[in-house]
């Protein structure tokens, strides 16, 4: 099978519980890091299988040796495709050559999964599951330090907006009805995308008390305003800033998601909106190669208005 964004009929089946034999990992990879062995050396001990996506690096040959002779599957992309495109490509590889398999969990290649992962997600869909909510996935209650957003919950599970896609446990009956992730939009939103048409094919997005997962979400830099390094109370104040290139796609993609989601979800779509923008006048103030951000972010809106998907020809 090939998983691609899109949607098919929602199907009805009861939600197999989350354990070892019935999930696997798939970790999407670009010039990987050392540390990337080891997590998945841990990452084996407790699911079925691993699958590990290399999009086109031009680095990292010697780490995903590694990952191999760990026993991990090395799926190697000839070009740099993009996230969304490396996740479908790891999920039809594990679920063409793993039979039973009712779940997988996407990790990026920066994160770090806690210990006893499956069971505590396993206790969140329970209780989840007996409030009646078809659970379609589960994440993690807080990222790199801050809890997520949540709509509510019973106490055994939080339910949330928007999941991350590093840790998020799907299940496979949502898979087959809503289809996998737009490949597209390349980058980001695309984690967004999939959690609106996850909701708009009833199924639920559940979070695991407990549950912390250890993510990069930039680089930490020191703010400066007007060349000097800004200070509050004698602390120095420090800015997340992603890569330059990644502002074109924080762009172009929101105005994607706004196209598609506002007439259904327009206060969800406006607060996205607002964050994107508070993001880019902070940093454009206060963060590093400022210009080359705002630019980079200035094109990829233009794009999006024009209509435009997939990867950017000046970006990696």
């Amino acid at each position: 099978m090939r998983i691609r964004g899109g949607a098919s009929e929602p199907q009805t089946r009861p939600t197999p519980a989350i354990t070892t034999a019935g999930t696997a990992a798939v970790i999407t990879a670009f010039n990987p890091p050392v540390e990337l062995a080891g997590r998945v050396a841990s990452m084996l001990d407790e699911f079925r299988a691993v699958a590990v996506v290399d999009d086109g690096s031009t680095d990292g040959s010697g780490v995903l040796a590694e990952v191999e002779r760990l026993g991990a599957t090395v799926i190697r992309h000839g070009r740099n495709e993009g996230i969304g495109a490396a996740l479908n490509t790891g999920i039809t590889a594990l679920l063409d050559r793993h039979t039973g398999l009712s779940y997988i969990v996407t990790f990026d290649q920066d994160s770090e999964p806690p210990a006893g992962l499956l069971h505590k997600y396993e206790q969140a869909r329970q209780a989840a599951a007996a409030d009646g909510l078809a659970v379609g996935s589960v994440s993690p209650e807080s990222v790199s330090g801050s809890r997520v957003l949540s709509r509510g919950g019973s106490g055994g599970y939080l339910e949330v907006a928007e999941p991350i896609q590093s840790a998020l446990l799907l299940s496979r009956a949502a898979l087959d009805t809503v289809g996998g992730f737009d490949e597209g939009l390349f980058i980001d939103g695309v984690d967004t995308d999939f959690y609106w048409r996850l909701r708009k094919a009833g199924f639920s997005a559940v979070a695991a008390p407990g549950v912390a997962l250890e993510h990069s979400l930039g680089t930490r830099t020191q703010a400066r305003f007007l060349g000097r390094p800004l200070r509050v109370r004698n602390q120095p104040v420090e800015l997340m800033q992603s890569a330059p290139f990644r502002y074109y796609y924080i762009g172009r993609n929101r105005i994607h998601l706004l196209r598609r989601y506002f007439s259904t979800q327009p206060s969800w779509m406006l607060r996205g909106l607002a964050l994107d923008l508070r993001h880019v006048i902070v940093v454009g103030f206060l963060g590093t190669e400022r210009r080359q951000r705002l630019r980079y972010f200035v094109k990829g809106t233009a794009d999006g208005l024009r209509g435009r998907t997939g990867k950017a020809q000046d970006t990696r």
